[in-house]
């Protein structure tokens, strides 16, 4: 795991876009295997060195493939921790869908705070920064904070899929708003 140098400040000092109030996204780097438990999703603890291969593939030597389905990590502002990993799906550059991945034993009340800030920071930057057509979330789960973000944020829900995902042993719905570029609307 990389150390970070604490008088050099932290990582998301700096940033101007994808940065929240106390989360932040940043891209994954090989040296991120050693935290993967936080935010892979992976039931079962992966070796570090199979991490570290998988990640070199997805950053492999194609760019548009790393364009086109980015991976960002999802990370505390005060202390830069990995809580989660957001990956960024692009389809023709007009449209994305955004999946979160998290630590299998987290609960669902942390996965919502964290998907929430997320889509508050995220969603606007996709829209109005990068021009998209339309941003589809995906989540495990119905869930009050990511139901009320999502209206605060002018999204519909466009699809439930019943007891799609196993969490904890309980069978989960899963749920996906979008939100369409009021630019391209009015077209």
């Amino acid at each position: 795991m990389a150390v970070i140098d604490r008088a050099a400040g932290r990582r998301s000092d700096g940033q101007a876009f994808l940065i929240g109030p106390t989360l932040y996204l940043r891209p994954v780097e090989p040296d991120d295997a050693a935290t993967a438990p936080r935010w892979s999703g992976e039931r079962f603890s992966v070796p570090v060195e199979i991490m570290r291969n998988r990640i070199q593939g997805w950053l492999g030597d194609d760019p548009d493939a790393e364009a086109g389905n980015q991976r960002l990590l999802i990370c505390h502002r005060c202390d830069d921790r990995p809580v989660g990993m957001a990956r960024f799906a692009y389809e023709n550059e007009r449209t994305c869908t955004l999946h979160f991945t998290h630590d299998s034993n987290r609960d669902l009340n942390c996965r919502a705070h964290v998907e929430a800030e997320v889509m508050r920071f995220a969603l606007p930057f996709l829209i109005e920064r990068r021009r998209l057509m339309r941003v589809t979330t995906d989540h495990l789960g119905d869930h009050p904070l990511i139901r009320r973000t999502a209206c605060e944020l002018g999204m519909r829900r466009c699809y439930r899929l019943r007891e799609a995902y196993q969490h904890r042993g309980q069978r989960r719905d899963r749920i996906g708003y979008e939100l369409l570029n009021p630019l391209w609307v009015r077209l």
